[in-house]
């Protein structure tokens, strides 16, 4: 396993993504500049092979 890269915001992770085009990607839900969801359908559609692992310490249904 190789570290391609490490992201502070949904942005960063997203041009990060487009760089690298990474296998895969470990996101958390809150992010400094808003939700992980907008970056996740965006790195998703920049980087189709790759996989996406959501992470988050909510336990609340909608989060999950």
């Amino acid at each position: 396993m190789e570290i391609c890269g490490e992201a502070g915001t949904g942005v960063e992770a997203l041009e990060l993504a487009v760089k690298t085009q990474p296998d895969l990607v470990l996101l958390d839900v809150r992010l400094p500049d808003g939700y992980g969801f907008t970056p996740c359908r965006e790195i998703l559609a920049a980087s189709p092979d790759s996989r996406i692992l959501m992470l988050t310490a909510f336990s609340t249904d909608k989060f999950v």
